[in-house]
């Protein structure tokens, strides 16, 4: 739980994404969570299929994303059993700093390389795990 107002108020819902892109508004790094329907969790994929079809082209269109990458990183993948760790989880990279076709093998993307890359581009320290991870490589332009 998020305990300082300030920080509180910096949670917003995700329809105020449209106008914070016009308005040129998003921060360095925001977190976008679909409800559990748009993230294939109580509807089918091809629900969030759609969703994810109809939400991404807008973000990465915008004059604000011209040196951004999104990630998308499912939570769930092959080999997940409910309550059991593991399994490969699918991710991917997509935006202009992402060179077409890159591709890391599996096993190389981790939370805690996502999180070192985020770390690093933003030039905080590297905190917990992440601070013995290797960042993302090899994708970028």
């Amino acid at each position: 739980m998020i305990s300082r107002p300030a920080r509180r108020r910096r949670i917003v819902p995700l329809t105020d994404l449209t106008r914070d892109l016009a308005a040129r508004r998003v921060p360095d790094f925001s977190l976008v969570v679909p409800d559990n329907c748009h993230n294939s969790h109580d509807c089918p994929v091809s629900t969030a299929d759609a969703w994810l079809r109809a939400f991404l082209p807008p973000v990465l269109a915008s004059p604000q994303m011209r040196h951004a990458v999104v990630f998308v990183i499912f939570d769930e993948g092959r080999g997940h059993q409910p309550g059991a760790p593991g399994g490969l989880v699918p991710a991917l990279a997509v935006g202009p700093t992402v060179r077409p076709g890159s591709r890391n093998p599996p096993g190389s993307w981790t939370t805690t390389a996502c999180c070192a890359r985020s770390r690093t581009r933003f030039l905080l320290p590297r905190l917990g795990l992440s601070a013995r991870a290797v960042p993302l490589r090899g994708i970028w332009r």
